[in-house]
């Protein structure tokens, strides 16, 4: 149960969104719609640095360090234009960094390869 009032969200989603100004009311009931996600399985072929970006009004907002030991890692983002940026783990030159677009679509499915 909530006191009654305004509240600021955050709802813990990759990336994480933030919903202000969210009435909560006495016997009533607020609802927060978000879209369905997408999935993407990103696959490295050596450990390294992996980090994801949201592309948001000409920004990039960092979202999320994908885990390069596996191999692969799967993700539930939200729809959205992304970027990826990698760099295996003993490249000591930036020309080594990857970066790779992609766009995540409500209820899709994907893969993107990393290097």
């Amino acid at each position: 149960k909530y006191i009654t009032g305004s509240y600021d969200l955050e709802i813990p989603t990759i990336p994480v969104t933030y919903v202000r100004n969210v009435s909560i009311k006495p016997t009533e009931v607020s609802t927060v719609t978000l879209p369905q996600p997408g999935i993407i399985t990103f696959l490295v072929n050596s450990n390294g640095v992996c980090e994801l970006f949201e592309e948001k009004d000409n920004d990039l907002i960092w979202a999320y360090t994908i885990k390069t030991g596996d191999k692969s890692d799967s993700v539930v983002l939200l729809p959205g234009r992304y970027r990826v940026v990698y760099r295996p783990q003993h490249s000591r030159q930036s020309h080594y960094t990857i970066v790779k677009k992609f766009i995540i679509e409500s209820g899709k499915s994907s893969s993107l390869r990393v290097f």
